[in-house]
Parts: structure tokens; C-alpha cells; sequence
């Protein structure tokens, strides 16, 4: 897997950047979101009582998640402080809804305290998402349940692919796949996870405006800003050339890859447990009977 070094401040900057009369700039996002909170539906063999919303943002699908789950407390968690402001602002009198300014690897609840994660995104635009893993299943109670989203490796493989071809590099990010998102979930201890992806296409009139509709769609797409400046004339028209093998009838295609994955919760140690010793005493260990 080939690591991405996000800069974090600038993803940040991105998403305040947007007015705050807007809910939710990035059409892919509300869509996979409602296809996220669908299956909460039809996973969630219970009826949670605490629910937390990583990187709520503006708080749309915490709304949503409230009216979903009226019985519910949701914390809405984010690092972005502007964002919350906004999300407080949107929120109803009635609602059971709080809100927490933090990191995603290092959230101020308890152990084994959350019935139910929502991380729509979440996981995107990470330099280090093993240790957000293991604090989500560290606050998830045992049997409850992590459903998650992020971006897959066919992510803009349209445009890598005319970038490789002019002998570019690719200024997107490698976004990881299903099976790597796998792996690390087990990693984080988590029980049972299921994966699995779902495909978008967008359309664009000429390059220009594709590459306008990534960075509004969502700031993580790359790496670094690709400024027209700082490239050739000759740079851009050999760019735009490839791109061109990539034109459908509705326009010049872009994919986008959607993981999907849900995982339950086990027992979680805490940090005074971790690295003690348990001590069983010689009279409760039975010798198993032959059978």
C-alpha cells in the first residue's frame, strides 16, 4: 500500500471554507450517506441508546441519524470547530444531541460506552486510520456496531491513467482498498467485518471543470493543488489529449470507488488492564471429562 501524507490543516481549511447557509456541498456524500444510513436499517438488530457521528461536519446526517433512532443520544464529533458552530446552530431544541471537538484517534469518551459508530467518510483523509480503528473499537461496547465508509482505489482512475500516459505523476491520493480495509479492521480487534463497493460515475463538460468538481466534491482527491500555472502549455494540451479517451456521450467520465464495511465490537482492555497478568488459582482449573 503506498502511504498518503495529508495535510491536514489544509483538508480542514477546505472544508470551513464553504458558507455557512450550505449543508452539504458534495453530492456524492449525501448520496452514499442515505445508502450508509439504509443500512443501519437493515444491520442493527437492536435499538441503540448512545450513537456518535464521526466527522459530522455540519451535522446533516446526525439530524437524519436523530430522527432514525428517535431514543437515542447522538454525539456529533469533529475536528473542526467551525464546522461544529454551524452543526449547533442547525440543531433542534428537542433533539438528544451533543457535540465534540476532537481528534478521531483520540476521542474523550469511555470505554465500551457506544451502542452504535456512524463513519461516513471518516476514515478518508487519514495519515495514520489503524489508530482511529483502534480508538473506535475501543469506545464501541461489545456486539455493538461500527458501519463505516470511504473511498476506493478506482477512485479518478481516469485520470491517473491520462497522467501515467504523458509521463506525469499522479498528484491523487492511493486510496486503499477493500480487502487492505479488511485486514486493518481485524487488526483493530473488531468482530466480523463485511466489505464491499459500489461505483459512481460523474460527468464534466471539458478538463477544466472536471478537476474544479474534484476539489468541490471533496479536498482529500489529492495530494497537492494541481494549478494550471505551473504547468506547460504543452504539459496541459498533451493532458487534456488523454483525457479525451475518457469522453462518453454525456461528457468526459469520472469514477468514483465507495468501500463499504460494517463491523461489531468486542471487549475492550483499559489502559490499566493492558500488560497485567491474570492469576487463576490451582483449584478452579478442571481437567476437560473424555467425551
Amino acid at each position: 500500500m503506498k502511504a498518503n501524507h495529508f495535510n491536514q490543516n489544509r483538508i480542514l481549511s477546505e472544508r470551513s471554507r464553504i458558507g455557512p447557509a450550505v449543508e452539504d456541498p458534495n453530492a456524492l456524500y449525501r448520496l452514499t450517506g442515505q445508502v450508509l444510513l439504509e443500512r443501519a436499517q437493515n444491520f442493527l438488530k437492536f435499538d441503540p441508546r448512545s450513537i456518535l457521528d464521526l466527522n459530522a461536519g455540519r451535522g446533516s446526517f446526525s439530524r437524519k441519524l436523530c430522527e432514525q433512532y428517535p431514543k437515542a443520544r447522538i454525539i456529533s464529533v469533529d475536528p473542526a470547530e467551525t464546522e461544529l458552530k454551524i452543526a449547533r446552530q442547525k440543531k433542534s431544541f428537542f433533539k438528544k444531541q451533543s457535540f465534540l471537538s476532537a481528534v478521531l484517534n483520540d476521542i474523550p469518551l469511555a470505554d465500551n460506552s457506544i451502542d452504535f459508530i456512524f463513519g461516513h467518510g471518516a476514515l478518508d483523509g487519514l495519515n495514520d486510520p489503524q489508530s482511529v480503528l483502534e480508538e473506535i473499537q475501543r469506545i464501541l461496547k461489545p456486539g455493538g456496531v461500527f458501519l463505516f465508509s470511504c473511498l476506493g482505489p478506482d477512485t479518478l482512475k481516469e485520470l491517473r491513467q491520462a497522467l501515467n500516459h504523458i509521463g506525469e505523476q499522479p498528484f491523487l491520493a492511493a486510496f486503499t482498498d477493500l480487502h487492505d480495509w479488511g485486514d486493518r479492521v481485524y487488526a483493530a480487534k473488531f468482530k466480523d467485518p463485511i466489505l464491499d463497493a459500489e461505483y459512481f460515475e460523474f460527468y464534466y463538460s471539458d478538463l477544466p471543470q472536471l478537476l474544479q468538481g474534484i476539489r468541490k466534491q471533496s479536498p482529500i482527491y489529492t495530494l497537492n493543488e494541481m494549478h494550471k500555472g505551473l504547468w506547460t502549455p504543452r504539459q496541459w494540451q498533451a493532458l487534456i489529449k488523454a483525457y479525451e479517451d475518457y469522453r462518453q456521450k454525456e461528457g468526459l467520465m469520472a469514477s468514483v470507488e465507495m468501500v463499504y464495511g460494517i463491523a461489531w465490537g468486542t471487549e475492550t482492555l483499559s489502559s490499566s488492564q493492558k500488560g497485567m497478568e491474570t492469576t487463576i488459582p490451582l483449584t478452579q482449573i478442571r481437567r476437560k471429562k473424555d467425551i
